[in-house]
């Protein structure tokens, strides 16, 4: 379950986020909760799902990645992070697609009215026809509904990769500009630790510069 980072001295309400169902009846779905009350005296609500006719799975497929024949372990659909600003909930999370048989790694990003339990935006980051892979998401907005969606990629062309996809809030609902790798690998990687698990990274972050409303990414 995945808090949101909220912004604002009044709001008294947290937002609490989940993958809840990937693939019901065609349908993909989360689940938001809350907590109230006072700090000594809090009040979880389990919440209520809501759902996007665009399902994805919930059985992972390992990530390709350029020279090395082993899959890079691209994790789960829990919820990369989520933030509350302005009276909307965005959030994001690792999709298995497509839904019935996956074989690659897209992002969903969602933006909603949390109070109203309504849909505001929802967009995927996928290559459709398969080769690249996109996984550990992060989101962060600014006061201004501009959005930065950080995330790795790899895929038969490319070592696993830092990179971030932007939404200003002048652009089309729904929508993403062109994918920015800010820090390319430089090798194949493989590394059990022991274990039988290539594990990359586990997460991104992506942060707002209050001094200015830029962004920061980590990946």
């Amino acid at each position: 379950i995945a808090p949101a980072h909220t912004f604002g001295t009044s709001q008294t309400t947290e937002y609490l986020v989940q993958d809840y169902n990937g693939n019901s009846a065609g349908n993909g779905y989360v689940q938001v909760g809350t907590i109230t009350g006072a700090a000594n005296n809090p009040v979880y609500t389990t919440g209520t799902t809501l759902g996007v006719n665009q399902p994805w799975s919930e059985t992972s497929v390992s990530a390709t990645q350029q020279g090395n024949s082993n899959g890079i372990e691209d994790g789960d659909t829990r919820m990369g992070n989520a933030v509350y600003i302005n009276s909307s909930l965005w959030f994001c999370n690792t999709a298995f697609l497509p839904a019935a048989s996956p074989t690659h790694t897209g992002i969903n990003w969602w933006q909603i009215n949390p109070s109203a339990l309504t849909v505001t935006q929802f967009g995927r980051l996928e290559d459709t026809n398969g080769p690249k892979f996109y996984y550990y998401p992060s989101i962060a907005v600014n006061n201004n509904g501009d959005v930065l969606l950080g995330h790795c990629v790899s895929g038969p062309a490319n070592y696993s990769s830092a990179a971030y996809s932007f939404h200003a809030a002048t652009d089309a609902a729904n929508t993403m500009q062109s994918i920015y790798i800010y820090k390319a690998g430089t090798a194949g990687y493989y590394q059990t630790l022991g274990g039988g698990r290539n594990r990359w990274g586990d997460y991104t972050g992506a942060a707002v510069d209050p001094s200015d409303n830029s962004f920061w990414g980590f990946g």
